[in-house]
């Protein structure tokens, strides 16, 4: 099998160092180089070695897909037991596993480690993973050649960088000894196709096509959550009365005492733009009869499209025996969900994206929703802070925004791209 190589996929092929960190753009080939990188050194040593990512989900949709596409192209025979987390081959074994609860990586020997997305991990979780690996790379070579050769027992570790966290504590802030740090840029693949890194590029904020194109470290949650909005830019007085006949868009947010909406409508800017603007706020709503009652009182001529919290979908904010979402479509109301909410930096992507982008707007009587987005800071765990009750108003407003005008980090990493 000839495989052609970018040059950070070359320099980690042949690095010689005991940890080997590859910070990556999306689309840069790092998984499945990564997979080759592992298969190459399975053939070539015939003893077992070491695969996880950060959960089972990521292993079945990427992980096992793209070995089969591996060992088919090898002709190479290979038996899979998803239950057993093992690859058989003819060579040695691949061990697969989750790093999701870093106390499981116990029971068993590798000779070398394969890291697929660290970052995703929290610090804490991904700093018990690395060591729980290194502990158990303590098998050596069953081919003679290779058995008294020192050094072999190698960690490599490909992510798209999360901001500042395992990644960059460990390979660029205080290197780790015996590291090597690679930078695997979205623009190091000649083999994308036409126009992929364009699409990214024109939905990213700044800081996301730093980080997601360009593999560097930045700023991705610490300081404000909703960096991009701007009062001066982004709060009008004008164009905010309600117009005959217009459909309402409603983000939702169910918390029993504490329910927010935001209410959007939407709008052709003088360049002939789609723009949406936030007309209207409900802020401290009991719970979803009240919530129904209030629509309806201040809206009663308006079409009403709500986009909730997922998990209000087999959730009651009152003692009625319906869950919140058969009680808003009993009212009369369309919904717009997904089974699942998005990721929480999907969201806070799509919304500083649209701000930065100008494709959204708040009317200044949105107030609760003003003091959200221009106070909502991370905390210590790199998660929007839920103190002070600025959560509410902010997710309501991310529902809608995240289902309108998506940018889709998590999705838009795991594209197959079917060469290097």
């Amino acid at each position: 099998m000839e495989i052609e190589l970018t040059n950070p996929q070359s320099r980690m092929f042949v690095s010689k160092a005991r940890i080997i960190a590859v910070v990556a753009g999306y689309g840069s080939g790092k998984t499945k180089s990564l997979l080759i990188k592992c298969v190459h050194d399975l053939i070539k040593y015939r003893t077992d070695l070491l695969y996880l990512a950060p959960t089972f989900p990521l292993i079945r949709d990427i992980c096992y897909p793209t070995l089969i596409e591996i060992f088919q192209d090898m002709k190479m025979h290979y038996k899979i037991n998803k239950s057993e987390g093992k690859i058989y081959t003819p060579y040695g074994n691949i061990i697969v596993k989750s790093m999701a609860q870093p106390e499981r990586i116990v029971g068993f020997q590798a000779l070398k480690a394969y890291v697929d997305e660290m970052d995703i991990l929290s610090i804490s979780n991904a700093n018990k993973a690395f060591h729980k690996i290194a502990a158990r790379l303590r098998l050596k070579p069953n081919k003679e050649e290779f058995r008294e050769k020192r050094g072999l027992n190698q960690i490599y570790i490909a992510s798209s960088p999360e901001g500042y966290k395992f990644m960059y504590n460990s390979f660029q802030k205080d290197p780790v000894e015996n590291s090597e740090l690679i930078r695997m840029s979205t623009y190091s693949n000649p083999h994308l196709p036409d126009g992929y890194i364009d699409g990214l590029a024109s939905q990213y904020p700044e800081q996301l096509r730093r980080a997601y194109l360009n593999g560097e470290f930045v700023n991705l949650t610490s300081g404000r959550v909703y960096y991009s909005f701007n009062r001066d830019d982004h709060v009008l007085n004008e164009k905010s009365e309600l117009r005959q006949g217009e459909v309402l868009f409603v983000g939702q947010d169910f918390n029993v005492g504490k329910m927010a909406s935001t209410i959007f409508v939407k709008r052709m800017s003088s360049e002939s733009e789609v723009v949406w603007f936030a007309l209207d706020e409900l802020v401290d709503i009991r719970d979803t009869p009240d919530l129904i009652e209030k629509l309806n009182q201040r809206y009663p001529k308006h079409q009403k499209i709500i986009y909730p919290d997922a998990t209000a979908k087999n959730r009651k904010t009152s003692n009625i025996s319906k869950s919140d979402h058969t009680m808003l479509e009993q009212a009369g109301f369309s919904l717009r969900v997904n089974k699942t909410n998005p990721f929480i930096k999907d969201r806070v992507a799509s919304v500083n994206n649209a701000f930065e982008k100008g494709h959204l707007f708040v009317s200044s009587k949105c107030k609760a929703t003003v003091e959200s987005l221009e106070q909502q800071v991370y905390d210590k765990d790199g998660f929007p802070d839920k103190e002070n009750d600025l959560d509410h108003t902010a997710d309501a407003f991310g529902y809608f925004v995240c289902k309108e005008m998506p940018v889709a980090t998590s999705i838009v990493r795991y594209n197959a791209i079917r060469h290097l």
